[in-house]
């Protein structure tokens, strides 16, 4: 009796070794064919301050990182990475070998040159990065005067009410498909653009919505020149208002040559009732 079930019991054992051999067998298998899953296709949408391929050299830059199963435990159990001017990314899966990394950049208005060093701020005036970079689109702003800046915290400016003005302005730039390369406040605040070699006073914040619209109507006409366009007299309700612009100095002229007189152009524009 005992010897019936002893060969009973070795009978068993030998079938749970042959159970957890074939197991185990097939894991080690689906172990060496997920090691060689790996992510071939990567589209990125939202990102503005980054072209596609430096999204994808900085999410998966390694064999380990493009490896399916790695970067989907990772991307939904570990830390994300940190991208400067990136809110937060996300990562989709559109196949075993496919994703699509859908990135949430910051909101960022402007910068200012600081200590070597550009500082970008976002539409409240908290710096959200400090970089030597600078991104086309992003204007420079000057003329706020500070003493001391910290990093993920407000510019110290004297009136908060400046940066409702820069937000303003960048959205509107947007909208008429304009690009500013500076944006420069004087001592009473009021605002001055620099686009290309043209200098744009546009005054206090008093309908600069309208002003911008002006703005685009009269630049195809002066593309391409050197001087200082005046729109800080432009008034709402004229029908007809005539706006000023100086060309910059020309260069001096070779000896026994008449210098040429500046030129002032006059440009007029019929404002909406």
């Amino acid at each position: 009796m005992n010897q019936i079930k002893e060969r009973k019991h070795r009978r068993s054992f030998k079938k749970f070794l042959m159970m957890f051999g074939m197991a185990a067998a097939a894991l080690v298998l689906a172990l060496l064919a997920a090691a060689n899953i790996t992510i071939r296709e990567m589209s990125v949408t939202g990102n503005a301050f980054y072209t596609n391929e430096e999204i994808r050299d900085m999410l998966f830059d390694t064999p380990l990182k493009r490896n399916t199963i790695y970067c989907y435990l990772n991307n939904r159990f570990g830390e994300h990475q940190t991208i400067p001017f990136v809110e937060r990314y996300q990562i989709e899966f559109r196949s075993l070998s496919s994703v699509e990394v859908i990135v949430y950049e910051k909101n960022i208005v402007g910068y200012i040159e600081y200590l070597g060093s550009n500082l970008f701020f976002d539409r409240d005036g908290m710096i959200v990065e400090s970089s030597s970079r600078v991104i086309e689109g992003v204007p420079i702003v000057a003329g706020l005067h500070l003493d001391h800046v910290i990093l993920y915290q407000k510019l110290p400016v004297e009136r908060q009410d400046v940066f409702e003005v820069l937000l303003n302005l960048t959205q509107l730039f947007e909208r008429y498909e304009i690009r500013a390369d500076k944006i420069f406040f004087d001592k009473n605040f009021n605002a001055q653009v620099v686009i290309d070699n043209i200098t744009v006073r546009l005054g206090d914040d008093e309908n600069l919505d309208l002003k911008i619209g002006e703005l685009k109507n009269i630049l195809p006409q002066i593309e391409g020149l050197s001087g200082t366009l005046y729109l800080e007299g432009y008034q709402e309700n004229s029908i007809n208002t005539a706006y000023v612009f100086k060309k910059d100095e020309e260069k001096a002229p070779e000896p026994e040559t008449e210098p040429e007189p500046e030129t002032e152009t006059n440009t007029n524009t019929e404002s909406p009732d």
